[in-house]
């Protein structure tokens, strides 16, 4: 049984992880179970993908079920998920260390050969076992995928078009998936540029946003070379940006995942536990502040978004209805130089009135 607590719209913004993003599943039963209300749902890269199958069929469990059944069958291990993880893993010993070398010299090639590691087909393929084949504005609860144009830089929020190249293309991971050609657009990840999609939950229309962080932090590692030292200063500024977009939420959940590797979807249901764990610890102080939320707005305004009224109100974000025809870029890019575009109004967002 759903909940509602108040007249007030509550978005839930879901982040980027990769597998570690298994974990919105355990925290999206929690909700069902407590009976939270979800108006309203934004993803980013694998966020895009939980959010997508929840939108469609509001049945967490349901939607774990599935999720979990492919990612164990013998289809999606085909997807050289496990390939990448174990390229990134050395044990001890003279032979793994050059087993570890060999797949990262695979992948290097791979890399430099082409724009994707991972096939298109086998990226749409993953995408379509488990979402049907239906329009974003067709969804059960109104839903918007985060991608990024990687020849412009800007901020895409798709809410129109086939839901399955919208998340195919907010899961795009540079150099892991070819980038999605949508018109005149080239649309990756959309960890680029929103770890937590926060200011697109708003944006859609939320009153009060949820967001659930799934993302490692900041690791140790050895700073030993030049290119250490760029990968590192990387991981600051993404560690940072993730931080910033955090703060803009009314309420943060962190599953505790930094240990799974981003690429290792070999134990899905350990990942859902974790999501579940944190929901749970979670859900006490979440209850109580959407049943105090009248007396916490103010002028309208709960205090996640009066600290994210300077990005509404100079978001340069660019909404997008995903064509049909949507395909894998195979061929080089062409950066492109951007200009300033006045925006859609927000009522563009999501569902119409």
């Amino acid at each position: 049984m759903r909940i509602r607590h108040n007249s007030y719209r509550i978005g839930l913004a879901l982040g980027a992880g990769a597998a570690r993003g298994v974990a919105h599943l355990g925290v999206l039963q929690v909700l069902d179970e407590v009976g939270i209300s979800v108006d309203l749902i934004a993803g980013s890269s694998f966020g895009s993908f939980v959010a997508g199958c929840y939108a469609c069929n509001p049945d967490a469990r349901l939607v774990t079920e599935q999720s979990v059944a492919f990612a164990e069958s013998s289809e999606f291990r085909r997807s050289k998920f496990d390939f990448i993880m174990q390229a990134n893993q050395v044990e001890p010993g003279f032979i793994n260390s050059l087993k570890s070398l060999i797949r990262k010299g695979v992948m290097y090639s791979s890399t430099l050969s082409s724009n994707g590691f991972i096939t298109a087909e086998a990226m749409a393929f993953n995408v379509a076992q488990c979402l049907p084949d239906r329009l974003v504005e067709e969804t059960e609860i109104p839903f918007v995928a985060v991608s990024a144009d990687v020849r412009t830089g800007e901020e895409i929020l798709i809410n129109r078009g086939p839901i399955r190249s919208a998340v195919h293309a907010s899961c795009a991971i540079p150099g892991v998936f070819r980038p999605v050609a949508a018109g005149e657009r080239r649309l990756v990840d959309g960890a680029c540029v929103q770890k937590i999609p926060v200011i697109p939950a708003y944006l859609m229309g939320a009153d009060f946003v949820i967001g659930v962080d799934v993302s490692s932090g900041l690791p140790d590692m050895e700073l030993r070379t030049g290119a250490d030292m760029l990968i590192r200063n990387s991981m600051i500024e993404g560690h940072a940006l993730k931080n910033m977009q955090a703060r803009m939420a009314d309420f943060l959940i962190e599953p505790d995942v930094a240990d799974i590797h981003w690429a290792d979807f070999r134990n899905p249901m350990a990942a859902v536990a974790r999501g579940a764990e944190a929901a749970r610890k979670a859900v006490p102080l979440l209850l109580a502040m959407l049943d105090a939320l009248p007396r916490l707005m103010e002028n309208g305004l709960s205090p996640g978004r009066k600290r994210a009224i300077p990005f509404l109100e100079n978001h340069r974000m660019q909404y997008f209805e995903m064509p049909k025809e949507a395909k894998p870029v195979t061929k080089a890019l062409e950066v492109m130089e951007v200009m300033p575009k006045t925006n859609a109004p927000e009522a563009a967002i999501g569902h119409q009135a």
